[in-house]
């Protein structure tokens, strides 16, 4: 009779045992405990019935097993996490699981992750998250380079932007709706990866001819305005979290310095920005054409006559 079998026979509470039985269980099931073992099982048993009454606290009998496991494994090869014996790793023992506590980790290992050890990562998940590093940005970057594009395309009716906007945006929703919720695999994760990089390449190419797109702001009576394309340009800081530029460009600089300390209104500022920055330009470039037309300073002729 195994010592699982024995103690199923004294105890009556089925696939549980008292836990003061756990020592001379796994002597049982593994034909004796060598070296440092007796120490480490009885420590591991008095640990955990610390203030309870051992033969009172059960514990399920695949505790046997795990224990066992870890011992067995112990005797054959050092811990896969630190390369020490077992001698020197503490165990512990409850109703819900044994653990191995590692001299170099915080906190017991689960005993089927010890004895699995760590785990690895295939050289097709480490390029794929490299991969990932690249394309959200590259993805946040393309947002913010054709978004513009699709604005000014709409406003001119400049059917080729509107025609390439809109099939990276239907392609992006496509792949996304249809990908699994538990697909980790290339395909799709690769797919994502090549949109975001073909809008971050078409963004980056269209910069140019949607800044040179923009009606140049002046009249025989006005000064130097200020340009949408250089307003959105400086937008694009806010991908390393330099926010607020475009509204010290346009002398905002109490709205520029809340942008900058609150990430643009925590990202909501920005979406706004996107969509009204060509009228917050007018506004200012008429408001300094007025400033001009009544004989008044502009901002810029200050700066001037401070220099």
């Amino acid at each position: 009779m195994t010592g699982n079998d024995a103690w199923q026979a004294t105890w009556p509470v089925q696939g549980a045992m008292p836990i003061s039985g756990l020592a001379d269980a796994v002597h049982a099931r593994i034909g004796g405990l060598v070296g440092n073992e007796p120490t480490q099982v009885y420590g591991a048993v008095t640990a955990a019935t610390i203030g309870v009454d051992p033969d009172m606290m059960l514990i399920p009998v695949q505790r046997i097993e795990d224990l066992a496991a870890v011992l067995v494994a112990g005797r054959a090869r050092p811990c896969l996490f630190c390369g020490g014996q077992l001698a020197v790793h503490t165990l512990t023992v409850s109703s819900d699981a044994v653990g191995v506590w590692c001299v170099e980790s915080e906190m017991p290992r689960p005993a089927a992750d010890w004895l699995a050890g760590p785990v690895q990562i295939s050289p097709e998940s480490i390029g794929r998250a490299r991969l990932m590093w690249i394309g959200i940005p590259g993805f946040s970057f393309g947002i913010l380079s054709w978004l513009p594009s699709l604005i000014a395309g709409v406003r001119q009716r400049r059917r080729s932007w509107l025609i390439a906007a809109a099939t990276f945006g239907l392609l992006t929703g496509v792949v996304m709706a249809l990908q699994p919720a538990d697909d980790s695999d290339s395909a799709w994760s690769w797919l994502m990866v090549g949109l975001w990089s073909g809008s971050m390449i078409y963004g980056a190419l269209q910069v140019k001819p949607w800044l040179a797109s923009q009606p140049a702001t002046s009249t025989a009576h006005s000064i130097a305005g200020k340009d949408t394309g250089v307003a959105y340009g400086l937008m694009l800081f806010s991908l390393i979290g330099v926010c607020g530029i475009q509204h010290f460009y346009l002398g905002k600089v109490g709205r520029g310095l809340v942008w900058l300390f609150t990430f643009g209104l925590f990202g909501i500022g920005l979406l706004v920005d996107l969509v009204t920055m060509p009228q917050q330009v007018r506004d200012v470039n008429a408001r300094r054409n007025l400033d001009e037309a009544w004989g008044r300073p502009s901002q810029s002729q200050h700066d001037v006559r401070r220099s």
